[in-house]
């Protein structure tokens, strides 16, 4: 349904995926002698991937919100001025915590190495992960409240709160295998099948058919959100 009345909207994360293609190919990502190579190639591509994470979660917002107010989508695309401002705080969390994973929690951990401590260099390499998903599980635990306010929803009371982080936390990887995964299966496969794939014409249209995929995923992804958030209400 949102896919179909909101299709300008889904637009966007299938226009940043393919902007994210658009510059791996011109970095030679999909050239198997070339890849990404050096900081700056690495740079681009990171730059290309926050748009495109952020734009998913852009849709993660708004489907929630169309079906909480009414499907109507002018309302789901009004937003508080309280709405606003969750929205700014979370996408610089969001941001923060991309750069950390990249960029200062690999500088951090090197210096920690420089001072003697022994770290392998697999825990070297996702230590990083860990301590940022550590940082958003605390986010995610001490703000959950702030998700009704992004959907301009009622305030949620503390036992909604409690249930939602359970929901979001513990269950939301067991229904996202059963719903997301095929989609995000596709998705790495088309992106396998990219890789020295010639024409070039060939390449446009696996390329243009992943971000098809990308923005049926990203609504998919809304949806999940939106039936978590109703299960942790006390008028569902």
């Amino acid at each position: 349904m949102f896919f179909i009345s909101a299709f300008v909207i889904v637009l966007f994360p299938i226009l940043t995926e393919a902007l994210q293609h658009f510059v791996e190919y011109r970095l030679g990502m999909f050239d198997s002698s070339d890849g990404i190579v050096g900081d700056q190639e690495q740079n681009l591509r990171l730059a290309a991937g926050i748009v495109k994470v952020l734009s998913l979660l852009a849709i993660t917002i708004i489907v929630p919100r169309f079906f909480l107010h009414e499907n109507n989508l002018k309302k789901a695309m009004t937003f508080s001025p309280e709405a606003k401002r969750a929205l700014l705080l979370g996408a610089l969390v969001f941001v923060g915590i991309f750069l950390f994973i990249f960029y200062l929690g690999p500088a951090l951990v090197e210096m920690i190495v420089i001072t003697g401590v022994e770290i392998s260099e697999n825990l070297q390499r996702f230590l990083p992960l860990v301590i940022a998903l550590l940082i958003s599980f605390w986010f995610q635990i001490r703000y959950v409240g702030a998700t009704a306010t992004m959907f301009d929803d009622d305030p949620m009371s503390e036992a909604e709160k409690k249930r939602f982080n359970v929901l979001s936390t513990m269950h939301f990887l067991f229904v996202a295998v059963v719903t997301v995964l095929p989609l995000m299966v596709i998705h790495y496969q088309l992106n396998f099948m990219a890789v020295d794939l010639a024409p070039v014409a060939g390449l446009a249209v696996i390329l243009v058919v992943d971000s098809i995929v990308v923005g049926m995923l990203s609504c998919l992804l809304g949806a999940l959100v939106f039936t978590l958030y109703q299960a942790s209400r006390e008028r569902s």
